[in-house]
């Protein structure tokens, strides 16, 4: 893709998904970003993609209807679409792309099979491609995975590129599976692996959180 290209994907208030938004926008590249439309937190969730730089930011509902389709007439073609979830959902990402336009799949959240219409697919002419990154790994020296990964460090250095997280220590691994299961959660849960060191902590904290007791009647 080049600069002024756009892109489609669904999945994208997962991880990969802001992500793919925040690199895309490192390179000029705009974003259709699709999320779920059952989502509680749908008004939220689009407020925080259009913050991190999507473009623009539908729910899969809206991308059937009419209003969206007054917008896509608009639009410039677009030529790369992102699949995480499959099913129906690839199928709207596959009704997006332009004539020889590419759906590349790189997981199946919904557990259903990847769902083109041939119709759709031979009149469009479009590619469609896998893509699983420990095949990626397998295939690239380590001096090509060693540059990519100093290219996502120059970008979260000048931040470029960040992400939502929650850090809990070891010890408080059953709440932070807890947290885990939740859905529809914009944050990942992280495990600190550092033994946590809880007399420093104490030591830190300010005096009034501490209460002072009297030992004199003892």
């Amino acid at each position: 893709l080049r600069p002024g290209d756009w892109l489609v994907q669904n999945g994208a208030n997962s991880m990969v998904g802001q992500a793919v938004i925040q690199l895309a926008r490192a390179r000029g590249i705009r974003t259709l970003n699709v999320i779920r439309s059952d989502r509680p937190d749908a008004a939220t969730t689009v407020r925080l993609l259009t913050n991190l730089g999507g473009d623009l930011v539908v729910t899969d509902e809206y991308l059937q209807s009419r209003g969206f389709q007054e917008i896509a007439r608009e639009l410039p073609p677009v030529r790369l679409a992102l699949n995480c979830v499959g099913g129906d959902s690839a199928a709207l990402l596959a009704r997006t792309l332009a004539p020889h336009g590419t759906l590349v799949t790189y997981g199946s959240m919904a557990h259903q099979p990847l769902a083109v219409p041939l119709d759709l697919l031979a009149r469009k002419q479009l590619r469609l491609r896998g893509f699983w990154v420990s095949q990626w790994v397998q295939s690239h020296s380590k001096e090509e995975r060693g540059r990519m990964v100093e290219e996502l460090l120059q970008l979260v250095r000048a931040k470029q590129l960040s992400f939502f997280f929650q850090l809990h220590d070891l010890d408080d691994f059953p709440f932070a599976l807890q947290q885990a299961l939740e859905p529809f959660a914009l944050r990942k849960v992280l495990l600190s692996l550092a033994f946590p060191d809880r007399l420093a902590e104490h030591d830190g904290r300010p005096d009034k959180d501490y209460w002072v007791f009297d030992t004199s009647a003892v």
